[in-house]
């Protein structure tokens, strides 16, 4: 256990010293006193107007669920909608892997976009 001095209203201790446990910020020093930063715009609107365009085949009418840390939103297809970016990225993101044999009897691959969405907005 380590001896601490007790802090006096009238104790001096030159900045930038140790005293005991206490370390005394030196006035302008970066390390301890960092300079304010200036308030960042975000590279990225906060919501952003997208329509998900029906598809053919299976579900290609139904609502797309999309889940962005543990919290779930519908969008409903052919509609336009506003939704945070955190979710339209999940959308451009979303890709499927179609699995075909061509002529030669090999198996090829070709990925496309799960949701085909259209952004509404200014990019």
């Amino acid at each position: 256990m380590s001896k601490t001095k007790p802090v006096t209203p009238d104790a001096v201790v030159e900045p930038g010293t140790l005293d005991g446990d206490l370390v005394v910020p030196v006035e302008n020093d970066p390390e301890t006193n960092p300079p304010e930063q200036k308030e960042k715009k975000p590279a990225h609107p906060a919501r952003v107007d997208v329509i998900i365009h029906a598809q053919d085949g299976p579900g290609g009418k139904d609502d797309v669920t999309i889940t962005v840390k543990g919290k779930s939103i519908d969008i409903h297809r052919g509609k336009r909608v506003s939704i945070p970016w955190a979710y339209y990225c999940v959308l451009r993101n979303a890709v499927q892997t179609d699995f075909y044999m061509n002529d030669k009897d090999q198996v090829v691959t070709e990925e496309r976009e799960r949701f085909p969405v259209s952004r509404m907005d200014a990019e």
